[in-house]
């Protein structure tokens, strides 16, 4: 159910605080003897002031419905209370009036709304944030239409359903295929690359090798012994 409009509210409470019905839990519980409200008899709060008990009984009162007569809970209470009071009293018209007031609130506020109405500024209708979201449609005839030309479709042409899921494998299966190619060349790229790593410590090793193995130069000494005076020539030579 829609609420209680805040001016229809005030005036409730504001009535309400009028009887004495509500100046003890005890007294507003004795007034619920009645067929009418006794449903919610063992649902009403313990409260300490008028005012508390007043906006306890609306606020549980407001959203229920009797099963019996499907009159709105606390237009049932406002009825029950002017039958306590004399009918030339002011306080037993208003009751009356209030009883009267949110009936009909609570009965406009169950019409369905038109299928085909469209909000507008001020209407009560709420609008949504992106325009062009309502579109008004005699009957369903647009929606009517738009089905009878889908069912045609698929019954000239299936497979036509079936083109952008077969387009999506497509792409899934090209783009793996990619992959795999970049796997590859990359995979390559590393053995290339490792190959000539090898390729150089094996030319490393072998120019160590041949140093190592290169016969030394060593000196090797010529003496020459003359006939007296005794005369030593040394000749060293290095090849």
């Amino acid at each position: 159910m829609a609420g209680i409009e805040p001016n229809l509210y005030v005036r409730l409470q504001e009535t309400l605080l009028k009887c004495n019905e509500f100046k003890s839990d005890s007294q507003l519980k004795a007034i619920f003897v009645d067929s009418r409200i006794i449903p919610w008899k063992n649902q009403l709060s313990i409260t300490a002031t008028p005012q508390e008990r007043v906006q306890a009984v609306i606020a549980l009162l407001s959203e229920q419905t009797s099963h019996k007569t499907s009159e709105n809970g606390l237009v049932l209470l406002l009825r029950v209370l002017s039958k306590q009071i004399d009918s030339e009293a002011k306080l037993h018209h208003d009751l009356v009036d209030l009883a009267d007031e949110l009936e009909t609130t609570k009965l406009e506020g169950k019409k369905p709304k038109p299928a085909n109405e469209v909000p507008t500024q001020g209407s009560g209708m709420e609008i949504p944030d992106r325009p062009g979201c309502y579109i008004r449609t005699e009957g369903g005839v647009i929606i009517a239409i738009m089905l009878s030309l889908a069912a045609i479709i698929f019954a000239l042409s299936p497979e036509w359903f079936y083109k952008p899921r077969q387009l999506f494998e497509l792409a899934w299966v090209y783009k793996d295929r990619e992959r795999e190619r970049e796997i590859e060349i990359e995979i390559e790229i590393d053995r290339e690359r490792d190959r000539d790593r090898d390729r150089d410590r094996d030319i490393e090793r072998d120019v160590n090798k041949t140093a190592f193995l290169a016969p030394t130069r060593q000196p090797y000494h010529v003496a020459f012994f003359d006939s007296p005076p005794q005369r030593v020539y040394n000749f060293s030579s290095i090849y």
